[in-house]
Parts: structure tokens; sequence; C-alpha cells
């Protein structure tokens, strides 16, 4: 009875562990970086429809190669250099480093590094393409 407890208590402190590194990486990768990438989008694009057909399939192809539908372990070198221009490797890294390797905060650091440096320099390009759209309609 004692080591079902143990047991029980050993397996909520790892998930409740798993979720406080997860739910930062999450936010970085599946909040700040998309968001930016579609504000971006939309001082690029002129209609609705075209930021729908622009955004679809340019989603669907950066999770491919960011590794989101099978790992970049299986592709070779170049494809996962390819990959890593993506911020979906980098989350994808983070998530694989606390699941296999049992990382830390300080284990994933670097990859939340990156995924915050996609969100801000896709924050600049949205900020200048929205106010290029602003003063001249384009």
């Amino acid at each position: 009875r004692e080591a079902r407890r143990a047991f029980r208590r050993r397996a909520f402190l790892d998930n409740s562990r798993l979720l406080r590194l997860t739910v930062p990486t999450e936010a970085a990768s599946a909040v700040l970086a998309p968001a930016r990438r579609l504000m971006l989008l939309g001082g690029v694009v002129r209609t609705p429809g075209q930021a729908v057909a622009v955004a679809v399939p340019a989603g669907i192809v950066m999770g491919m190669l960011g590794g989101c539908m099978w790992p970049l372990s299986v592709v070779g070198t170049t494809m996962q250099r390819i990959g890593h221009l993506t911020p979906q490797a980098w989350a994808m890294d983070s998530w694989n480093a606390i699941i296999n390797e049992g990382a830390g905060i300080g284990g994933i650091a670097g990859y939340l590094a990156v995924l915050v440096g996609f969100a801000v320099v896709l924050s600049a390009l949205a900020v200048w393409a929205l106010g290029r759209h602003a003063r001249t309609g384009r």
C-alpha cells in the first residue's frame, strides 16, 4: 500500500514538473511566434482570402520542416538545418529534451531563447509591415 502511494506521489510530482516545464515552452512556441507570423502576414497580404491561401499551406509546411509530423532525427543533416529555420523545430527540441532527457529549465533555456528571438524578429517585421500597410494602404 505504501509503495502504491509513493508511486502515485512520484508520478504526480513528475507530471507537475513536466507541466511547469511545458507551459513556458508551449507559450513561447504556440503563442508568441505564430502570433507574430500572422501579424506579419496581415501587413503583407491585401485580402482575407490571400491570408488564408498563404497561412494554411505555410503552417503545414513549417510544421513538416520543424519536425511536428515526424522527428527531425529521421531526415538528413541538410533537412535538419533547414528545419531549424522554423520555430517549430526549436519547440520540438525543447519538448524532446524535457520528455526524453528529463531536462529542466536550464536544459531548455537555449531553446526558449531562440523561440523568444523568433518572436522578437517577427514582431519587428510585423510592426514594419503593418506600419507600411497603414501608411500606403498596400
